[in-house]
């Protein structure tokens, strides 16, 4: 059964380390990852952290 979990964060700075955080748990697990973000700017941002934050 998939599983999805929901987190709320007031911290905008921790909130991208702590979604790439847990995108690599999952991913490292062999789960699949989809991440929304509401606008454009705010997926590049992540986009670019993903490949970076380590």
């Amino acid at each position: 059964m998939p599983r999805v979990d929901f987190y709320l964060l007031s911290n905008e700075s921790g909130m991208y380390k702590f979604a790439c955080i847990m995108a690599s748990k999952a991913w490292s697990a062999g789960n699949h990852v989809y991440m929304y973000t509401e606008t454009e700017d705010t997926a590049k941002k992540l986009d670019d952290l993903l490949w970076t934050f380590r």
